[in-house]
């Protein structure tokens, strides 16, 4: 049987009608067959699309003369089905939902396709784009490919002291061992490319002797360093840490020393009161997201094209070079304060979802307040060689949207393709400032706490790059649910 290439999409135009649906059907399920979905989810995808086809003409209001349009898309973690359609601008999310107990008393489906597209498929996002545009988004997974270096999910690996052959014993960095650090992230140096201090023995011995990296490693009996991972903070005294540097030698993956170190690690820092770690995990393969979610951390933020190109790329990998975004991940190690949080109304359904996962329950207020009377403090951080810039909203000001359009002109002028927008979300003003740099060309990227421990919202926005969403990898449901969010806000996804 033929296998679909990886970047082989189908798009369908067809009439909102009944005949139609049913074409659209039987083109999705031989596009499932020919993509490798098991046999037994092909009907499932089939029934699936039936529903939300039937749901766009539900809510359409162009009659039998609107057309509908079908996307279909594989990648290397799943099978992708896009409907859109022009329809009423409701919110899926804020309408009633399926009740089968209503259904029983007095036949009331209202709900069902919903309900039942999110039954079938392993993720399912409702939207509402400019112009009464209305979305349906499914993923169905295909099996992951196995590969010499990627081990299926659901196969046990050995942990460290468990009487594998390692022999591994994990323990604090030393000062004598910043050479051996060094060399070994060169050794690792694949498809991630970490900051360049930790390739320098010189920096690593310095970071380490100054407390600015908690460093544990992995090494054997006989002294071979076999893996790395830290904790770094770049603001002093801050309490949100990145984890971050994790990599093994090649003889030693699979041997669970990389969970160890984070496991470790996440220890040290809840000793020291670290209120969450975060850590940044690329989306040209799936390996750094499985590691981090083993640990406990959870997706919070997809960041567009904001790695250079990998050095390294395997035919295996489907992808062609080109720059990669990173998903980030938290895990809260303490409480946030007791305080109200502003995000804009639009995005409040998937900020709580983050939250809700992260195992917060936190207030929403709407927002409403006019900006303050005193100037704005916003901080630029910019990598010009590795292209991404951070613009970081201190404190809201009557000046802050031209302080911020400033140094994004400035930002953009000097070829920046990544350029990152902070706003902190425990202001009143967060709600009418977002919605003025979406207008702006901003769009969703997702929360995170900054390195002071303040919730913030990430809009992100691109420079003459294109965002090469069906080359992204993403592992968990949730990560995949994401991904069609953000793609969904993005005005050229």
């Amino acid at each position: 049987m033929h296998v679909m290439r990886l970047r082989d999409p189908v798009t369908l135009l067809f009439p909102a009608k009944n005949t139609g649906v049913a074409v659209a059907v039987a083109a999705v399920r031989e596009y499932a067959v020919q993509a490798g979905l098991p046999g037994a989810d092909v009907p499932r995808v089939g029934q699936a699309t039936e529903e939300a086809a039937l749901y766009a003409i539900r809510f359409g209001y162009g009659g039998e003369q609107e057309r509908l349009v079908l996307k279909m898309s594989t990648n290397a973690v799943g099978l992708r089905l896009t409907i859109r359609s022009k329809g009423l601008p409701l919110r899926e999310q804020d309408l009633p939902q399926f009740d089968p107990s209503r259904l029983r008393a007095e036949g009331d489906a209202t709900g069902l396709d919903a309900f039942l597209i999110r039954k079938l498929m392993d993720s399912a996002t409702f939207s509402v784009r400019p112009g009464g545009v209305r979305e349906v988004t499914m993923i169905k997974h295909l099996p992951l490919p196995v590969s010499q270096n990627d081990e299926p999910h659901d196969v046990p690996v050995a942990k460290v002291g468990s009487g594998s052959e390692a022999n591994l014993v994990v323990r604090l960095a030393r000062l004598e061992d910043a050479e051996d650090i060094s060399r070994l992230a060169l050794r690792s140096h694949g498809s991630i490319r970490f900051e360049e201090d930790i390739y320098y023995p010189e920096r690593v011995h310095e970071m380490i002797a100054h407390g600015e990296m908690v460093s544990m490693v992995a090494v054997t009996d006989t002294g071979i360093l076999a893996g790395h991972g830290a904790l770094v903070s770049d603001l002093p005294g801050s309490n949100v840490e990145e984890l971050t540097y994790g990599f093994a030698a090649p003889e030693f993956r699979g041997h669970g020393c990389t969970w160890e170190i984070a496991d470790r690690l996440l220890a040290d820092a809840l000793a020291r009161g670290v209120v969450a770690v975060v850590a940044s995990a690329v989306t040209n393969h799936v390996k750094s997201q499985r590691s981090a979610l083993h640990v406990g951390l959870k997706e919070c933020a997809l960041l567009m094209a904001v790695s250079p190109a990998s050095r390294v790329w395997r035919e295996a990998d489907g992808a062609t070079p080109g720059r990669i975004s990173d998903v980030v991940m938290v895990r809260r190690l303490g409480d946030m304060p007791d305080r109200t949080l502003f995000p804009p109304e639009r995005h409040w359904d998937m900020i709580g979802r983050i939250h809700e996962r992260l195992g917060l329950r936190l207030r929403y207020g709407q927002a409403t307040a006019p900006l303050p009377s005193s100037e704005a403090r916003v901080e630029v951080l910019a990598d010009v060689k590795d292209g991404w810039a951070w613009v970081v909203v201190v404190n809201y000001g009557h000046n802050v949207i031209d302080e911020v359009l400033a140094h994004v002109l400035l930002l953009r002028e000097q070829g920046i393709p990544s350029i990152l927008l902070f706003l902190p979300l425990d202001s009143p003003a967060s709600g009418g400032v977002s919605t003025t740099f979406e207008e702006k060309g901003f769009f969703f990227a997702g929360v995170s706490p900054d390195k002071r421990g303040r919730e913030n919202l990430i809009l992100q926005q691109l420079n003459g790059v294109a965002p090469d969403y069906d080359t992204i990898r993403l592992f968990s449901p949730f990560g995949q649910e994401l991904l069609a969010y953000v793609r969904a806000c993005d005005p050229n996804g």
